[in-house]
């Protein structure tokens, strides 16, 4: 396994990741719902799933 330029940065997040559970969580949720807003907007050919991603969200 080769170092790559550029995996610095990853290796310095999964140390802190992997010494802090809750910063850990943060990021997967945060990684996750980018990823679900990307394919939403793809699915739905608008520009912004902020409002339409999860209308349940928007139930009170």
């Amino acid at each position: 396994m080769s170092n790559a330029p550029g995996r610095s940065s990853t290796t310095r997040t999964t140390a802190a990741v992997q010494n802090n559970p809750v910063e850990a969580m943060k990021l997967f949720m945060t990684k996750s719902v980018d990823l679900i807003k990307k394919e939403y907007c793809k699915i739905n050919d608008t520009k912004d799933a902020t409002t339409e991603a999860a209308p349940e969200a928007q139930m009170t």
